[in-house]
């Protein structure tokens, strides 16, 4: 940490991490840990803001970080197939990820266990304009 910006390295071996479980109560746990650790890190290092870099991928990593997040700013290039990309974001993607997300936080309601060291989608991120680049 140097100045106001912290760096995290991300890896593309993170593609390969599996978020699901056979245990419900681990599963839950799992996949709601990261609003936490995104509170703690910024507060260890008195942030503002946390931006991560994901990978065009559609699975459980990828949607519990990005539902964990207070914004979401998708990227696209100033072509075709990036403006199909984004509507398939808008119209697909973010709307099973909301519904995932909601299950999810049902799930936690229904198992029916304390909720202390359980961490929940307690807010829904904001979808801020396209960020296209060049």
């Amino acid at each position: 940490y140097k100045g106001n910006l912290l760096l995290l390295p991300g890896s593309h071996k993170l593609s390969f991490v599996t978020m699901t479980s056979s245990d419900k109560k681990r599963e839950c746990r799992n996949l709601g840990v990261f609003g936490k650790m995104f509170d703690m890190i910024a507060k260890a290092y008195d942030l503002e803001h946390i931006i991560l870099d994901c990978g065009p991928h559609n699975n459980a990593l990828n949607k519990a970080l990005c539902m964990s997040a207070d914004h979401i700013v998708p990227t696209a290039h100033a072509d075709y197939f990036s403006v199909n990309s984004v509507r398939s974001l808008f119209h697909d993607v973010l709307p099973q990820w909301m519904e995932w997300r909601n299950e999810h936080t049902d799930k936690i309601k229904k198992i029916g266990f304390k909720e202390e060291g359980y961490f929940k989608f307690d807010k829904t991120p904001k979808v801020l304009p396209v960020l296209v680049q060049s």
